[in-house]
């Protein structure tokens, strides 16, 4: 895929990073906020019960790490963009379709590998 066919994925990809990026920076801080015990003061109704807390603590850390590797993901195909090498399959080589990368613009694989790799799981 040439530079000019590549523009508008990489416009794709860095509002999504910033995106990701803002979403980080906001949990986390407000992940500090609440570790400095801010979160859960009180008396009677609006103390949370423990094992609710920790439910809610592991649901947040499952999605600050699934954000981290879309983040991840997300600054792979930006070098691959640099690189000239954005919209082939890391696997097999060919061009990965239009469509799955508007879909998916960080998509590494072409959907036939990508396939493959979650069949291999």
């Amino acid at each position: 895929m040439d530079r000019k066919e590549c523009r508008p994925f990489k416009e794709k990809l860095l509002a999504h990073r910033s995106r990701v990026n803002d979403y980080l920076q906001a949990r986390t801080s407000r992940a500090a906020s609440e570790s400095s015990g801010n979160a859960n003061q009180g008396i009677g109704r609006n103390v949370i019960p423990p094992a609710a807390s920790e439910r809610d603590d592991d649901a947040r850390i499952d999605l600050l790490e699934t954000e981290s590797r879309v983040l991840n993901q997300i600054e792979r195909a930006l070098e691959r963009v640099e690189d000239g090498v954005y919209g082939h399959c890391q696997q097999c080589g060919r061009r990965i379709s239009k469509t799955r990368l508007r879909a998916v613009p960080y998509a590494e694989n072409c959907m036939r590998c990508a396939s493959q790799r979650r069949e291999a799981r």
